[in-house]
């Protein structure tokens, strides 16, 4: 499963979006950047997707981003 940069979920009651990290470190600033995840088990789980470049289709790396009501979707 991939999901598509840009793309806003549900996961458990929080919405993320699917943020391109460019050439970054790219866990940095992800929803599921431990302690409070383990990121490549939810990964495995078909609900988020993949997040490594060499497991996608279009070679980016990306996070997941919790988007709050009160925030602007594009930042």
């Amino acid at each position: 499963m991939e999901r598509a940069i840009g793309e806003i979920f549900d996961f458990n009651g929080a919405k993320l979006q699917v943020k391109d990290t460019g050439e970054s470190c790219f866990c940095y600033g992800c929803y599921f950047r431990e302690p409070k995840f383990t990121c490549y088990e939810i990964s495995r789980t078909n609900q988020t997707g993949e997040c490594f470049r060499i497991r996608r289709t279009d070679d980016k790396n990306v996070i997941f981003v919790e988007v709050r009501s009160d925030q602007n979707k594009e930042e």
